[in-house]
C-alpha cells in the first residue's frame, strides 16, 4: 500500500511539477528532514491510537507538505525569473486552488 501512496504521489510531482531543479530538490530534503523529525517527536503524544489509518495520515500530511513546498519554490522563481512561459503561469493557476483548498481543510479541523 505504501508503494501505490509514494506511486501516485510521484505520478501527481511529474504531472504539477515535471522535473524538479536542483535547488528544488534540495529544499524539499532540508525541509522534510526537519517536518518528519517534528512530526515523529509529537506523534509520540498519540501512541496509544497508532494504527495503519495514522500512518496513512501522516503520509498524506508529508505529501500535502511537499507540495506546498515545491509550490513556494516555484512561485520564487517565476518572480525572480525574467522570461517565463505562459505554460507555468498555467500551473500555477491550476495548483492554487488545490493549495488553497487543503489550507481551509486543515483549518476547519
Amino acid at each position: 500500500m505504501a508503494v501505490l501512496g509514494f506511486g501516485v504521489a510521484k505520478l501527481f510531482q511529474r504531472l504539477f511539477f515535471g522535473r524538479l531543479r536542483a535547488s528544488e530538490r534540495e529544499h524539499l530534503v532540508t525541509n522534510m528532514w526537519i517536518s518528519v523529525t517534528e512530526t515523529l517527536l509529537a506523534m509520540t503524544i498519540f501512541r496509544d491510537e497508532f494504527n495503519s489509518f495514522f500512518v496513512a495520515l501522516f503520509g498524506l500530511l508529508l505529501v500535502c507538505k511537499a507540495f506546498h513546498w515545491l509550490t513556494q519554490d516555484r512561485v520564487d522563481f517565476v518572480s525572480v525569473c525574467v522570461c517565463v512561459c505562459v505554460c507555468v503561469y498555467v500551473c500555477a493557476c491550476v495548483r492554487l486552488p488545490a493549495c488553497m483548498y487543503a489550507y481551509v481543510v486543515d483549518c476547519r479541523c
